[in-house]
């Protein structure tokens, strides 16, 4: 019974190591001539692939490509602003009949939209993406902004099932504290250290 060549013995061979048993029986075999001669060209193959390479400046494309995601969540936080405003002012006047101004209370919901209002002004004033962060800041933000983009879903589909209002003041305290934090960690200067 013959003993064909295994793999290992074949690649010695290719690389000038194969030990004399190997090669006698390469000398005598066809068939493990035959699986040399397909290992020989498998590797002209792969060499003459083409070498692929990264595109050096993709720096612009994904900063586009965040900024518009940005923007869209602005504008639809944006609807979300004035809806809730529109509705709180409604509310405000349609009660103000009923209530005397003695025992008026203030609403908490138009006190959380009208916080939310005053922190996206400020941010937009710090103008965030001209700012140079470190890296874990920059890690900070992009989370808060995630959770930022998963509470404005969490908005639509407030809005959608229609959730009470207690629901829709809590998604409000959670929107203000973020953008609170967001605003914090804009507002917080930053120390680069050169090498």
């Amino acid at each position: 019974m013959l003993i064909h060549c295994t793999m290992d013995e074949l690649l010695a061979i290719r690389d000038g190591q194969g030990s004399q048993g190997a090669l006698r029986h390469l000398d005598e075999c066809d068939e493990c001539c035959n699986e040399l001669e397909l290992l020989h060209q498998r590797v002209a193959a792969l060499k003459a692939l083409p070498s692929l390479r990264p595109p050096r400046d993709r720096w612009s494309v994904v900063r586009d490509e965040v900024l518009a995601r940005r923007a869209r969540t602005r504008r639809r936080f944006g609807g979300w602003l004035t809806a809730a405003a529109a509705a709180s002012v409604a509310l405000a006047i349609g009660l103000g009949d009923l209530v005397t101004p003695a025992a008026q209370e203030p609403d908490p919901l138009a006190e959380l939209v009208s916080e939310a209002q005053l922190l996206e002004r400020a941010l937009r004033t710090m103008r965030p993406e001209t700012r140079v962060l470190t890296g874990r800041m920059a890690a900070a933000v992009a989370a808060v902004e995630d959770r930022l983009e998963l509470l404005d879903l969490r908005f639509e589909q407030a809005r959608v099932q229609r959730l009470s209002r207690e629901r829709v003041i809590v998604l409000w305290q959670e929107r203000v504290g973020l953008m609170d934090l967001l605003v914090n960690v804009h507002a917080r200067p930053v120390i680069l250290i050169g090498f």
